[in-house]
């Protein structure tokens, strides 16, 4: 029986996407091609707050995108996508010939992958809890000679870890620091510009959890020079914690490679923000002269 990626390779198709319904507005990846099968068991959505994938569950027809890079569902973004319900499944095909095939064969292939879709493997189970338990070795790994220097090192680990192009971390202390990936994008503006700009942000919002915000245009806190109409689509906040001092670490997608953060991104998040801040606590115990609030 041919694969997902099989037929969306006889399509000329890049990315699919099998989300299945579990629940009445829950639907969950389990398979798929380019993206979706990289991201397979890492995506789950609510149906009611994603209005494309809505629209496909209220109408028989496809549901199309064709135009400029946009959020399709949770963390995809594309040109060209088209939508298919069927059963307990919508498909989600884009990229490629998706633009210019005909609604009928969309319906037809759609039936094809229903039948070809089973459960996530065990092996890419395997793979994602090793790309966790990675992502700790490697912010566990970096110098700590250096405040500043683990500090820069961090930011650029945890964007390369989450393939962000924009990463940086802010210390929340009586003089609030700054350190911004030395790789990647840069925003056109001011060391203090982006400090105030994300000193901002981070009171906005809760520091208790990974913070994700999927698409920059519906976020009222995205502001120059780092919000949508800069160059970034999506951004993840990482709360750090050393002591009874505060940072956070900052991790975004820019628009030449637009996408969101999965559930798998969302956890090695969260294990890099625990991994950081242990590294801090130990930074902190073994400088007693150095004040907490200066971290």
């Amino acid at each position: 029986m041919p694969t997902v990626s099989d037929l969306a390779a006889d399509l000329g198709l890049v990315d699919v996407f099998a989300l299945r319904r579990v629940s009445d507005q829950q639907l969950v990846n389990l398979a798929g091609a380019g993206r979706g099968e990289g991201w397979a068991g890492n995506i789950s959505i609510d149906a009611e707050r994603e209005p494309l994938i809505a629209e496909a569950l209220s109408r028989p027809e496809v549901v199309r995108h064709e135009g400029e890079p946009t959020r399709i569902f949770g963390p995809y973004w594309t040109d060209a996508a088209a939508i298919v319900s069927m059963g307990d499944f919508v498909f989600v095909m884009g990229g490629g010939d998706v633009a210019n095939t005909h609604d009928d064969q969309l319906i037809e292939v759609a039936g094809e992958f229903a039948w070809s879709v089973g459960d996530v493997p065990a092996e890419k189970q395997l793979a994602d809890e090793l790309e966790v338990t990675q992502a700790a070795l490697d912010i566990a790994s970096l110098p700590t000679a250096k405040l500043d220097d683990f500090l820069a090192d961090l930011a650029d680990t945890a964007a390369g870890a989450l393939a962000c192009e924009f990463g940086a971390v802010v210390t929340l202390g009586p003089t609030p620091r700054l350190v911004i990936a030395p790789s990647g994008w840069q925003p056109d503006a001011t060391y203090e510009e982006v400090l105030n700009a994300l000193l901002k942000l981070l009171g906005d919002l809760s520091f208790e959890e990974p913070s994700v915000s999927q698409d920059l245009r519906d976020d009222p806190h995205a502001e120059s020079p780092l919000g949508f109409g800069d160059g970034l689509v999506s951004r993840c906040v990482i709360p750090l914690t050393a002591g009874g001092s505060r940072a956070a670490l900052i991790v975004a997608h820019a628009d030449v490679t637009p996408r969101g953060f999965t559930s798998l991104c969302q956890l090695v998040a969260s294990t890099i923000g625990s991994q950081a801040s242990r590294v801090l606590t130990n930074l902190v115990d073994d400088r007693p002269s150095e004040p907490v609030a200066s971290l």
